[in-house]
């Protein structure tokens, strides 16, 4: 009877507790896939833990929400990246419907190198992940470069660094271009002489063909520096050449590296006419403060009828043995019953 009371409160608690939805940690050096309408998040280096994390979850876009408090949805339990992973990219191949996360610090529960290979995959229908086998030569493992993905299912990916984290005893930073055909599951890597080494800086793919490189640091003669803002790096990807372009403005934009990049669709705002919020996101705190606190309040009260129950079950059950003993008697006494154990 004690079983099936324990069983019974496990099933009240999940259904009376569940208002509580996963809240993800404030995180850098993670990686993000749009897939659809769910944008998904990897990984990443959560400060509160000083650690990389292996968590996996999205933010489902095609529906309302309020910004402080998203209907995030975790993943992790099911598809959890295999290691603690930062500093990494990670892309998608539309057409396998599989996401491929390069790179980057891989870390285990002892937060020590848990290398195995440069490449994993998550199979999106079956959320397992795998380590595909690609022929050629592997690139030198590194850590913070971002890649892009052609509709070929081709993964360019530029530059980026190694040093004592990623098991290197010095530090060393790349200027080579390296292809992942994720189709033929092949690699091709092209030896560059400019741009300069360099990292954390934004890749975007256009519609010609062509990577746009802003922003990052970059290495000459040993030294890092900040890449000039106004110097944007372009790579074709049909021609597989490097180009460069100045970019002039009125303004002064200051250098910057570790930041994020987004290609939109070129669109003339009447500044003299305020723009509305997005359809889909809903700004009112005080409605996601009145939602959070009854959420609490909600789970709360669950608790304590969860507890109320489980106490009046017990002391009926209890009544139920006083009354008649007999009805619940074991054949053998407790001694017996444990001396047959240890016989086992």
């Amino acid at each position: 009877m004690t079983y099936k009371l324990f069983n019974f409160i496990l099933i009240l608690s999940y259904l009376f507790l569940r208002v509580y939805s996963f809240i993800p940690e404030g995180r850098s050096a993670h990686s993000t896939v749009l897939i659809d309408n769910k944008l998904y998040f990897f990984g990443g280096f959560v400060e509160n833990a000083k650690s990389c994390t292996n968590q996996v979850f999205y933010l489902d876009l095609s529906q309302s929400f309020d910004l402080i408090a998203p209907p995030w949805v975790s993943l992790t339990q099911n598809a959890g990246i295999l290691f603690k992973s930062c500093r990494g990219t990670a892309l998608l191949n539309e057409k396998e419907q599989t996401i491929y996360l390069f790179g980057g610090l891989m870390r285990n529960n002892l937060n020590k190198d848990e290398f195995v290979s440069n490449v994993h995959s998550l199979n999106l229908k079956s959320l397992s992940w795998n380590v595909p086998n690609i022929e050629g030569t592997p690139p030198e493992r590194r850590r913070s470069m971002k890649g892009v993905i052609d509709n070929t299912g081709k993964i360019y990916i530029f530059g980026g660094f190694t040093g004592p984290t990623l098991g290197s005893e010095t530090i060393i930073r790349y200027n080579d271009m390296v292809i992942l055909d994720t189709a033929e599951l092949s690699w091709l890597i092209i030896p560059a002489s400019k741009p300069y080494a360099a990292n954390s800086y934004t890749a975007t793919l256009l519609s010609n063909g062509v990577i746009v490189y802003i922003g990052g640091t970059e290495t000459r003669e040993a030294t890092a520096t900040s890449i000039d803002i106004k110097i944007i790096n372009l790579f074709d990807t049909k021609t597989l050449t490097w180009s460069v372009k100045i970019a002039t403005a009125s303004n002064i934009i200051s250098n910057r590296f570790s930041h994020t990049a987004v290609l939109a669709s070129a669109t003339k705002y009447d500044s003299s006419t305020p723009q509305s919020s997005p359809a889909n996101v809903v700004t009112n705190n005080s409605n996601s403060t009145i939602k959070i606190i009854s959420a609490s309040i909600g789970g709360t009260v669950g608790a304590v009828i969860i507890i109320a129950c489980g106490f009046l079950i017990y002391r009926w059950n209890k009544n139920r043995i006083e009354l008649d003993p007999g009805e619940h008697k074991l054949p053998g006494s407790i001694t017996q019953i444990h001396h047959s154990s240890y016989m086992i």
